[in-house]
């Protein structure tokens, strides 16, 4: 459940850097595949607040069953629980945007 719990936070972690390009407000990424990256990095060296610092202020993560969490800090806050939990390792098989009006969202598996 941990790990199906954190790959769809980077789901919603690549939504969010999406939405930030979108607004042109994004972080120093060229593009979603260079957000899993550093999402990879950020989640093997296990630096939550390298993590926190590629969703948007506003982000808001929903996992399934779970309440959902609100905010960098929160997120931050998640990730350093799930780091004590054991996890230490995020992989995407396959990155793919998808666009609407107004928004976007990477999808990866």
């Amino acid at each position: 459940m941990l790990h199906r719990t954190l790959v769809l936070s980077a789901v919603f972690l690549l939504m969010a850097f999406s939405l930030q390009a979108e607004a042109q407000t994004a972080p120093a990424l060229l593009d979603h595949r260079d957000a899993a990256g550093a999402m990879t990095q950020a989640v093997a060296a296990q630096d939550a607040d390298a993590v926190a610092a590629l969703y948007l202020p506003e982000a808001i993560l929903l996992g399934p069953g779970l309440p959902p969490v609100a905010g960098q800090a929160a997120i931050r806050d998640e990730w350093a629980r799930n780091y004590a939990a054991g996890f230490a390792t995020l992989t995407f098989d396959d990155i793919r945007l998808a666009r609407g009006q107004g928004r976007s969202a990477d999808c990866g598996g």
